[in-house]
């Protein structure tokens, strides 16, 4: 029995055996072993519970939804020492503790009326960032004070803090916009700031049918906003002008120390200080208060305006100013547009110049130049000075006459001008020389500026030598022109902006082709170049002698010609031209090219519309400057529009005329 036993237990310990030793079963062909379980445990200590995340290994996997502890900031999960980043399920399972930072309270009081603000954290040694200032009616908040001194912390310190509100007592502009726009809903709220803290001009509010023109104080002058005054409270109370299509241009003219400059007491020689506002125009174009000098410019413009008393200025701002979308620059004119110029005539349309720099931008464009220019309202102190145009002073610059011009360099930029008065604006080789016994005149060199030589280094025997350079070459110029060699002209200027330049003068039958501003430039090693058009007063139906739209006016000399009507400013240098055959060939060809343009820009630029929507703007014009003695506004009005519509015509039946009957047919 016990043999039996032995063996049998014996026989268990080989079958035992047998089978550990066994190779393991294989697993069928197609089936993937399954994936081993793992789980990420997550440790909080201060803060709320987070579940655990259990997936297979090497499965994508996100941080849950951070844990919320009150007083700290969550700081990450750490493995050990390092930072977790998640990616994959690990291939076992861990723990993660939670990182923790330690917050601290700024409490802020405003006291009683003042708006609540909510309280921050930060955690020690973070850089604090004060939240925007509280406000309360009838104060303005100074500073923060912690424990009793004016808080200056940058960083948060290892505590928290309590800050309270200091306020100053205020006082309060009221602004007084009227009985009309009150009825229309328009208000404006009122200024507060502490006395004697400096304020500025607030944006007046917009009112249908109107342009705000200024602040009025209590005696009825003109508020300056400088500091806000002693007085608990001051109204001040709108001053609105009727709006016109046109944009506003207001100037307040001053000593720079807060006194008002008499517009009577402004000349030609001397700046003064002034602002600039632009209203009523693109809300792009609009600007307020910037700083300029102004002064009077002009010859016949200054002192001869056809008893309107309208005169024309300078404005050159503080910095370059991009006015309407122009190049931006520092220097403007507002020319008065109505100069009877001792000729009985005068611009009854305001729109001569408007329409000879607009046929020079777009149809003569052989002229690499032509002013911008438009037509605005001007108020000056206050006080409406009627309708002026805005244009580009010609100068060498950006955007203008766009040559390099040097001091102390003889082939550089120059810029000068045939003009009867330069004898006037100094000495002979300094400010202006002549250059051909044929032309009455002499030239003014514009650039360089000969003002600033001396600030440039130079002295007088330098300056003369550059003069002289460049009047032998002007010298040069024309003489060819008065010998009518047109291939040496050719050589020396660009014939096609002298052609242009022609055309246009002839076009509009300007009676100052040959009497000044007359510009010419020469580029740096390079030709004379004809540009900008300037001064159309006196042409069209105004123009001096023959105002009819036939007959050769600028270059001829017979019946209806300048010569024949003003000989002091006929042209001989375009008569001369004209008399050269090569040039008469391309002025001719010239024509034919473009005379179709000049008929279809007049026709769109004053169009029936056009001279609708700017009738009251120019009827109110000459009504306040009635040179013309319209009884009121209508009959100004009217007059305006008969009298544009005049133009118009006679530009139209001019250009029929120089096509089809005169001597470019």
């Amino acid at each position: 029995m016990r043999k039996r036993s032995v063996l049998s237990l014996v026989l268990c310990l080989a079958v035992a055996l047998a089978a550990s030793c066994a190779p393991a079963a294989e697993i069928p062909l197609g089936e993937t072993p399954a994936p081993i379980q793992c789980k990420l445990t997550f440790d909080t200590g201060l803060g709320s519970y987070i579940a655990p995340l259990t997936a297979p290994a090497g499965t994508p996997v996100s941080a849950p939804a951070p844990p919320v502890c009150e007083g700290y900031r969550f700081g990450g999960w750490y493995l050990g020492e390092s930072l977790y980043e998640f990616f994959v399920m690990p291939e076992k399972s861990i723990t993660l503790t939670a990182s923790w930072i330690k917050l601290y309270t700024i409490t802020f009081i405003t006291g009683s009326g003042a708006t609540a603000i909510h309280p921050a954290e930060y955690a020690q040694g973070e850089t604090i960032k004060l939240p925007k200032n509280p406000v309360k009616t009838g104060y303005a908040f100074s500073y923060w004070v912690m424990n009793g001194a004016a808080f200056n912390l940058v960083e948060m310190p290892g505590a928290s803090v309590i800050l309270t509100a200091v306020w100053q007592e205020t006082n309060s502009i009221i602004f007084d916009l009227g009985e009309e726009a009150e009825a229309l809903g328009v208000t404006m709220d009122p200024l507060s700031a502490v006395a004697g803290a400096p304020i500025e001009e607030p944006v007046p509010p917009k009112m249908p049918g109107y342009v705000f023109s200024r602040w009025l104080d209590t005696s009825k002058n003109t508020y300056l906003f400088d500091k806000m005054p002693a007085a608990r409270e001051t109204v001040l109370t709108a001053k609105w002008e009727e709006a016109s299509v046109l944009p506003s241009m207001f100037l307040e003219l001053s000593d720079g120390f807060g006194n008002r400059i008499d517009l009577g007491s402004v000349d030609r020689e001397n700046y003064v200080k002034s602002t600039v506002t632009v209203r009523n125009a693109d809300e792009s174009h609009n600007f307020a208060n910037a700083a300029a000098e102004f002064r009077g410019r002009g010859n016949g413009s200054w002192s001869d305006n056809g008893g309107t008393g309208k005169r024309g200025y300078r404005i050159k701002f503080g910095s370059k100013l991009p006015l309407f979308g122009y190049t931006a620059n520092k220097h403007y004119a507002i020319v008065p547009c109505t100069n009877e110029g001792g000729g009985g005539g005068g611009d009854k349309t305001m729109l001569q110049n408007a329409l000879a720099y607009g046929l020079g931008r777009e149809v003569f464009d052989h002229l690499e130049y032509t002013t911008n220019a438009r037509l605005i309202d001007v108020y000056i102190n206050g006080e409406f000075r009627g309708v002026y145009l805005l244009a580009e002073l010609v100068r060498v610059g950006e955007g203008r006459i766009d040559i390099k011009s040097q001091y102390n360099v003889h082939d550089t930029g120059y810029l000068i001008e045939y003009d009867s008065y330069a004898a006037g604006e100094g000495e002979e080789g300094i400010a202006w020389f002549r250059a051909h016994s044929a032309q009455k005149y002499p030239f003014a060199l514009k650039s360089p500026d000969p003002d600033d030589y001396r600030n440039e280094g130079m002295d007088d025997a330098q300056w003369r030598l550059q003069v002289s350079w460049i009047k032998n070459k002007v010298s040069a110029l024309m003489n060819t022109v008065f010998d009518k060699n047109f291939a040496a002209f050719s050589e020396l200027a660009d014939v096609d902006s002298f052609v242009d330049m022609y055309l246009l003068q002839e076009l509009m039958k300007n009676t100052d082709a040959g009497w000044s501003s007359l510009f010419l430039y020469k580029k740096p090693n390079g030709k004379f170049y004809m540009g900008s058009p300037w001064d159309f007063d006196m042409s069209a139906n105004t123009t001096r002698g023959d105002r009819s739209p036939q007959n050769l006016y600028v270059a001829g000399t017979g019946t209806g010609s300048c010569m024949n009507a003003s000989p002091n400013t006929f042209s001989e240098m375009f008569h001369a031209l004209y008399q050269t055959p090569g040039f008469y060939a391309a002025l001719v060809a010239r024509w034919k090219a473009v005379s179709p343009a000049v008929t279809a820009f007049i026709g769109r630029t004053v169009s029936d519309s056009f001279i609708e929507t700017h009738a009251f703007a120019m009827g109110r014009n000459f009504f306040k400057f009635g040179a013309y003695g319209h009884a009121g506004q209508g009959e100004a009005e009217a007059a305006w529009a008969t009298n544009a519509l005049a133009l118009k015509n006679w530009i139209l039946d001019r250009t029929d005329w120089l096509t089809n009957t005169g001597p470019w047919k």
